[in-house]
């Protein structure tokens, strides 16, 4: 079954609509210019509040000292990293026990061999489009001639709805879909929009 990660959780409401509807992930920003950022108190509150939701610290070319401190003190067993990131940088994560979603934008055709460099040091790649944020989809057909990388789940994210998941899933068969904007109004998340996508991504197999 297809895995859900809601990102960007910054109150009560969408933490307990991922606790509610049972997706697999949440996702607490750490970036600071983004609008959904929440600081370490803010996600502490928030991950106290997901139940057998996994929260999900997002970071973007952050120092690893940084990384590190949040991980520790929110007890984290995933990161996702969303910026430049080598693979030697996620290595160096894993290899402390932490599990690695590594955002890529897909910005054309994909090459498997830059898929594989990713192997052994992340467990998800999350591909994005050209510009991660934005609410806009990329081309889902381009995952359709990607081989299966052993070791590796790949997820999809970038413009996702309840409206267009079904398709997404159907089109590129992903392990996981993700989603911030396409279950927000105003930026503020809505339990039924939450509840919707997860519904028609499931469904979607």
């Amino acid at each position: 079954m297809v895995k859900i990660k809601i990102c960007g959780v910054r109150d009560l409401i969408g933490a307990r609509a991922c606790a509610a509807i049972g997706v697999e992930y949440a996702g607490l920003n750490f970036v600071a210019s983004s609008p959904r950022s929440v600081t370490l108190p803010q996600a502490m509150e928030l991950a106290s509040r997901l139940g057998s939701c996994e929260p999900v610290a997002v970071f973007r070319d952050e120092k690893p000292e940084v990384i590190e401190d949040i991980a520790r003190q929110l007890e984290l067993k995933w990161l996702q990293l969303h910026g430049n990131e080598t693979p030697e940088e996620c290595k160096r994560y894993r290899d402390q026990g932490l599990s690695i979603m590594k955002a890529l934008s897909v910005t054309g055709p994909i090459a498997p061999k830059d898929l594989k460099v990713w192997r052994g040091v992340a467990d998800i790649l999350l591909l994005d489009g050209k510009f991660p944020g934005s609410g806009k989809p990329f081309d889902w057909s381009l995952l359709k001639k990607l081989p299966e990388l052993k070791g590796i789940e790949v997820g999809l994210a970038g413009g996702l709805t309840s409206t267009n998941v079904a398709e997404a899933v159907r089109t590129a068969h992903p392990a996981l879909v993700d989603t911030a904007s396409g279950v927000e109004i105003r930026g503020i998340q809505q339990k039924d929009r939450i509840k919707a996508f997860a519904r028609a991504a499931r469904e979607a197999e």
